[in-house]
């Protein structure tokens, strides 16, 4: 059996793959391979090249980080999905600009009073994922959700990645960590664990029509209170009632061509005429974009609101409950 994975089909490479998919079975990505877990009696197995190891033997035998090294972290967009995760730990390093381990652990697994949404559209003219709990009458739903047990370099590495801030910065764009207390891995309504994930910062996308968000069709749910939608479904639908977004992706399109031509074509590098569109468009983007802003919710303040959120110094010294208590 072929376990490779190719990283060529990462779904950052285009907007029509997000968020991706999911495996169903818990599995361990190594090196741009995966293999899957089998759970025997109180253990789970992985079924390597030469043989079954204990989770742990596998990972001692590897020289990886032991589970109870380990730190649950719920992933519902494209970190759910192991070819983009396997991207990610190739491409994004540690707090301290080393490569990090691409080994992690992931199990299929269930939040409960949560589902996941689209955010608002991103640079590239596609939509993102957020996750919004405990309102709109969510306690009944169950989403389905990837747990993945990461090292403390990974998750640094892919603090990095979700461009985690301290509230203290000046900017309103980023995504901080929350805390979740109940979540279940494997499908599996007993002994939930506490587990970390990213809620961001950018408003989530209701649609003026609805006012409710919209939620990511890839992504399973029971009891779910939203119209859910695919990528090209929430675009078509987004442009076609939100003019003013089309005109942003336009214009980030267009700036994006600018800030290239600067750095590529030294002779207009002091082009004022360029720079002064440059300047123009972006402050009508921030125009935009605050006004956008000040009418939607985000799951950054959702979280902060509701007392999940954690503060700076646990966001990159984590507290022991939330290491992994299986093997």
């Amino acid at each position: 059996m072929n376990n490779q994975l190719n990283l060529s089909k990462a779904c950052y490479s285009t907007g029509k793959g997000y968020p991706g998919v999911q495996s169903k079975y818990p599995l361990i990505l190594n090196n741009q391979n995966i293999y899957p877990l089998r759970k025997t009696n109180n253990s789970y197995m992985v079924a390597y090249e030469d043989g079954n190891y204990s989770l742990n033997e596998f990972l001692y035998m590897k020289k990886e980080a032991q589970m109870c090294n380990r730190i649950a972290l719920v992933a519902y967009g494209a970190n759910r999905n192991p070819i983009n995760l396997a991207w990610k730990l190739r491409k994004y390093r540690d707090k301290s600009k080393r490569p990090v381990s691409q080994t992690v652990i992931m199990f299929p697994g269930m939040i409960i009073g949560a589902d996941v949404v689209a955010a608002n559209i991103f640079y590239a003219g596609y939509f993102f994922s957020d996750l919004l709990f405990h309102n709109y009458d969510l306690h009944r739903t169950k989403t389905e959700i990837t747990v993945l047990f990461v090292d403390e370099k990974q998750l640094e590495a892919i603090h990095i990645s979700e461009e985690v801030f301290d509230e203290s910065e000046s900017r309103t764009w980023g995504a901080g960590v929350a805390t979740l207390p109940n979540i279940y891995i494997h499908f599996e309504e007993t002994h939930p664990i506490n587990a970390l994930t990213y809620v961001s910062s950018t408003s989530i996308y209701l649609p003026s029509k609805i006012n409710k968000p919209i939620a990511f069709q890839a992504v399973k749910a029971q009891n779910r209170v939203f119209k859910s939608a695919t990528q090209e479904e929430l675009i078509s639908y987004y442009l076609a009632q939100e003019k003013e977004i089309g005109e942003i992706v336009d214009l980030k399109r267009l700036i994006r061509q600018l800030r290239t031509t600067y750095i590529r074509n030294s002779t207009i590098q002091n082009d004022i005429e360029l720079y002064e569109e440059y300047i123009k468009l972006q402050n009508v983007i921030k125009k935009k974009s605050l006004s956008e802003e000040k009418k939607l919710i985000t799951g950054y303040h959702e979280a902060k609101k509701l007392g999940f959120l954690l503060n700076h110094h646990d966001t990159w010294n984590i507290p022991k409950q939330f290491y992994a208590n299986i093997e």
